[in-house]
């Protein structure tokens, strides 16, 4: 699959509240083009921020980044909003429930989705994951896998200056303790996916979303799911393989529960490269 070019490298996902951060936050803003490379170059100096890419149309960019404060929120708008030709910025924080199931895709089989489990069950066994201690060599471990997944204990070790058992020793205990996974990254496209789905859905209630989540994250495609503040409820990413399935997913959603409203975007953001860098673990 590597020669075709359907796995084309790999990155880790990480457990950010391991790491001291208590949420992901996206911050999406309208900008002239030719202000692309100035944003990127302000946005790479925010040490907190991990993404930035195109969004759904040649003048609109989003950042996600990792908050430990909310106030770091507003520093992060206040940089974008230097920027020349910069609009309508919007804001969202991912907290409490995230599903991240890259295992979730059908690849076009019969689409059988994650076994159900039982309510019952599913009570007993949700859970958010507790703290972990990390030091500044973790930090720099998560970061190299980050970057790839693949790279050699010996090259990391040489890279950040400690010895090859050591970056052994310290990967074992983060994979472990559910602060660090590795996984491939694929081309998405190269095995029938041509879109990407985007769905933000506001609840009637906020009673059960981590049911709710559960439920949701047994239709097959549906890869990410983050329950969110502000006027969204639940934040959903999935994989598209043509109209027909568009329409399939989005009446499986409908049948999870009864929402209040539910905005749907489609775009080839992750087409080329699934998963993105640095995603999070799932937290329930």
């Amino acid at each position: 699959m590597k020669k075709s070019g359907i796995i084309i490298g790999a990155t880790a996902q990480i457990n950010y509240r391991h790491l001291g951060y208590y949420a992901l936050a996206e911050v999406l803003f309208e900008i002239d083009p030719l202000e692309r490379n100035r944003a990127e170059e302000l946005i790479q100096k925010i040490p907190s921020a991990r993404l930035i890419m195109s969004h759904n149309g040649t003048n609109s960019a989003y950042v996600i980044f990792r908050i430990k404060e909310l106030n770091e929120m507003e520093k992060v708008k206040m940089i974008i909003r230097k920027l020349r030709s910069v609009n309508k910025i919007k804001t969202e924080i991912w907290t409490g429930e995230i599903r991240n199931i890259p295992e979730n895709l059908s690849f076009g089989l019969p689409e059988k989705g994650a076994t159900k489990v039982p309510e019952e069950q599913l009570r007993s066994t949700i859970k958010i994951m507790e703290k972990s201690e990390v030091d500044e060599t973790d930090m720099k471990i998560i970061d190299k896998l980050s970057e790839n997944g693949r790279s050699p204990f010996r090259v990391i070790a040489k890279d950040i200056g400690v010895s090859t058992d050591t970056v052994a020793r310290r990967y074992k205990k983060l994979k472990e303790n559910g602060t660090l996974k590795t996984i491939i990254q694929i081309n998405a496209e190269k095995v029938g996916y041509h879109a990407g789905l985007e769905c933000r859905i506001n609840l009637k209630s906020r009673t059960d979303i981590a049911l709710t989540t559960q439920r949701l994250s047994e239709i097959a495609d549906l890869w990410y799911i983050a329950g969110t503040t502000g006027d969204w409820d639940l934040h959903i990413w999935g994989l598209i393989r043509d109209i027909e399935h568009l329409f399939r997913t989005q009446a499986k959603i409908a049948e999870v529960f009864d929402f209040g409203r539910m905005d749907v975007e489609l775009n080839e953001r992750y087409v080329d490269i699934y998963p993105t860098p640095s995603q999070s673990i799932s937290r329930i």
